[in-house]
């Protein structure tokens, strides 16, 4: 790597450094650091810019009790999941479960649901590639 000149001096004209006067800097000749590591000062052209994530407090209301959540979701997505919780938590209390228990059991069979959502999803995907991958070798045989 070719050394810079001091701040403040000016490179002789032919440095490999030195630029036509008007030309801006490229962000490679800002980075002073190997472009080894994610982190490392040049890895990214410039500051990545994404739009802010709005996080709003939402309160809610499972089994009598009032939560106050921070989500960046939707109010009316946040009542649906929170209907959906209390009515299963209603199903087991109206069974005898203490209302604690109650609540454990409804995260449970939600949490079970979702996972048996996941497996079943991997299983179309595997389906799709494999159905995929016949055609495409009866699209090639001649």
């Amino acid at each position: 790597m070719i050394p810079e000149p001091a701040r403040g001096v000016k490179a002789p004209a032919d440095h490999p450094g030195r630029r036509e006067p008007g030309r801006r800097r490229s962000w490679r000749e800002y980075n002073r650091f190997p472009l080894t590591h994610p982190t490392s000062a040049g890895y990214f052209p410039g500051p990545i810019r994404w739009a802010p994530t709005v996080v709003k407090t939402h309160t809610l209301l499972i089994a009598g009790q009032r939560l106050t959540i921070r989500s960046a979701a939707d109010s009316a997505y946040l009542e649906r999941l929170a209907a959906e919780l209390e009515a299963r938590v209603k199903t087991l209390g109206a069974q005898g479960a203490a209302p604690v228990t109650a609540a454990l059991l409804a995260g449970l069979a939600l949490a079970d649901e979702a996972e048996r959502a996941r497996e079943e999803l991997a299983s179309l995907r595997n389906t799709a590639r494999e159905r995929a991958a016949a055609l495409r070798h009866l699209a090639e045989e001649p």
